[in-house]
């Protein structure tokens, strides 16, 4: 499994294109994702494939947000886009293997 590194900052993965989200209530910083599609088909509403890093745990997740329901994927269509993004990652140093 790999994760960010501990001592690397969150906000370093602004630069390849993640953006943070916070807590409604709280303010406080819950993750970083990065979204690959707003529309997947179009007999489906409000879908989002997303890429997601926690901020606790510092582990990848993906998820495809849609209708009010949530799955945990990796997808096929957008797959090379995220394995391009890992690959940035690791070669700049923020990803280790855990």
């Amino acid at each position: 499994m790999l994760k960010i590194k501990d001592n690397v900052d969150l906000k370093e993965l602004e630069k390849f294109g993640f953006k943070p989200k916070y807590d409604e209530d709280t303010g406080e910083l819950k993750e970083y994702y990065k979204e690959y599609c707003e529309k997947i088909d179009a007999a489906m509403y409000s879908e989002k494939i997303g890429f997601y890093i926690k901020k606790e745990k510092r582990f990848f997740s993906t998820k495809l947000q849609c209708c009010g329901y949530v799955w945990n994927i990796f997808s096929q269509r957008f797959g090379n886009e995220m394995m391009n993004m890992i690959y940035d990652l690791i070669t700049a140093g923020l990803v280790e293997k855990c």
